[in-house]
């Protein structure tokens, strides 16, 4: 079975300070200070299960992000999209 996705993920000012922002004190040269702000990251996946039995099920996908531009906007960024694959298996009970 395949199941495809889409998704809005919103990220809060303080969420995107924390993980993208640079303060004053850390700026350089080539790295200006940035205060991050709110933000919303559009995303995509494709997802295949495979059922091995009634109790087992392997699945394994992909999933493609943008970053809004609360992330590309900061000078540590420097793509503006992501993919990633994934997989694991699950039991049914």
């Amino acid at each position: 079975m395949l199941v495809p996705g889409v998704d809005l993920e919103w990220e809060s000012a303080r969420l995107v300070d924390y993980y993208y922002g640079v303060r004053p004190e850390e700026a350089t040269l080539n790295q200006h200070a940035y205060i991050g702000r709110e933000t919303l990251n559009e995303k995509a996946r494709l997802t295949g299960f495979y059922l091995i039995n009634k109790s087992w099920t392997v699945f394994v996908g992909v999933q493609a992000a943008v970053f809004g531009s609360g992330i590309t906007d900061s000078p540590m960024v420097k793509r503006r999209s992501t993919m990633r694959g994934y997989m694991g298996t699950a039991w049914i009970f």
